[in-house]
């Protein structure tokens, strides 16, 4: 399997609203899914909006969002897609033109078109949530707007035991991308170890980092243990 990603990305999908899953097809050989059927997820997304991170000269504004598919067979988790982002549409230079930030706008497009992703888990504060929601509403580049599904914790260890269980059961696959080798180079995965290293999980008394890209994780696994399928 040399040169390939532990998670390929499918070549089509068939929603089946019924059930409330997708079916996805894959055809290149990888190390989880039948090249000739198709395997039923439950499609999901979720999103950490932009907040300011680091300190000093290293201090940026990002956000995080996920895409990730619940295998209904085995209940495992596949994060398919993850990208970092500062804004929701794009951001142009004015003097040249040329795009300075990307935005979600057509990543939400793109994985709605591959995988029906239509529902984000998030948890954040509520006006932080309604000022990016309505500039998605607002923007033109995006149809359909997908819905958002908020998922509320009252204490941090829960979402962190949430999200830790699914990795030490390996429940939870990210190592998404189309080179194999860089797996590990994902947002999400060093995010994950920084979280472990640095924070609070195993009785330190250091205070976690909180990663945008932890955070994002931590809605997404709250979200598949609070709304499980139910097909």
């Amino acid at each position: 399997m040399a040169g390939k990603s532990p998670i390929v990305r499918p070549w089509r999908a068939i929603p089946d609203e019924d059930r409330d899953c997708t079916r996805l097809f894959f055809k290149d050989e990888n190390l989880f899914f039948p090249t000739d059927r198709s395997v039923d997820f439950m499609i999901r997304g979720a999103v950490c909006w932009p907040a300011t991170v680091g300190s000093g000269v290293d201090t940026a504004t990002e956000g995080f969002v996920l895409l990730a598919g619940q295998e209904l067979a085995t209940r495992r988790i596949f994060v398919f897609e993850q990208q970092s982002f500062v804004s929701i549409d794009p951001i142009m230079d004015p003097e040249t033109q040329r795009i300075i930030y990307d935005g979600i706008t057509h990543k939400l497009a793109q994985w709605w078109s591959r995988y029906y992703a239509d529902v984000y888990y998030w948890h954040d504060h509520m006006d932080t949530h309604m000022r990016y929601l309505r500039q998605l509403l607002n923007s033109p580049l995006l149809h359909p707007t997908p819905s958002f599904s908020e998922v509320i914790w009252h204490d941090q260890s829960q979402a962190e035991h949430a999200l830790f269980e699914l990795v030490t059961h390996a429940r939870l696959i990210h190592w998404a991308g189309d080179d194999y080798e860089n797996g590990r180079g994902q947002p999400l995965y060093h995010a994950l170890l920084a979280f472990r290293d640095e924070g609070d999980i195993n009785g330190s008394s250091r205070k976690a980092k909180v990663l945008p890209a932890t955070k994002a994780a931590m809605a997404l696994a709250m979200g598949f243990e609070k709304y499980p399928w139910r097909g």
